[in-house]
């Protein structure tokens, strides 16, 4: 059989998320609730959970931010320490399974020694836009409205903040 694991980055609803732990059976989860997530929220989505869901340290986590991307390398350094995984499902909790478990794991055996993960570098062609004829810099180098959590636009542009900001150091940019 496929050894699994699966990496949760939560923000919300605890009710879908027991459903999608649920939903995963008997592999490990390593779940990261956002630490801007309401106490009584957060305390309800580690309630009950079976002992094979491991917490991450939780961090303050924004929509289009490296934060995101910091939490969840964060939990799959975790998950790689300490499981045997070959493969590791990285899902929001508001993911479901759109196959059963085992449909998934006999699939993932063709792939075992590889991973099922597309990326190119960036600048990639396919996200130039007219305004944009950069192979989707632009997209990385600003930061956007997203009140709410929604992105603000305007005739279908995003609204871009006036401040650049900083790729961290050591990361590579990729599409995927």
């Amino acid at each position: 059989m496929t050894s699994l694991a699966a990496v949760i980055l939560a923000h919300s609803d605890p009710t879908h998320l027991q459903r999608l732990v649920g939903a995963l059976h008997d592999i490990p989860v390593f779940l990261h609730c956002d630490a801007k997530t309401g106490r009584d929220v957060a305390t309800q989505m580690f309630e009950g959970l079976p002992s094979r869901v491991t917490p991450i340290q939780r961090i303050p986590t924004s929509l289009a931010s490296w934060s995101l991307v910091d939490a969840e390398l964060r939990a799959l350094r975790q998950t790689l320490q300490t499981t045997d995984a070959r493969h590791i499902i990285v899902a929001s909790g508001a993911d479901y399974p759109l196959v059963p478990m085992s449909t998934l794991e006999s699939g993932l055996k063709a792939w075992t020694g590889m991973s099922h993960f597309w990326n190119t570098p960036i600048p990639y062609p396919a996200w130039s836009t007219r305004r944009h004829p950069d192979g989707g810099i632009w997209r990385f180098e600003h930061r956007f409205l997203a009140p709410r959590g929604k992105l603000l636009t305007v005739g279908g542009i995003p609204v871009r903040l006036p401040v650049k900001r900083e790729i961290p150091q050591g990361l590579e940019l990729r599409a995927g």
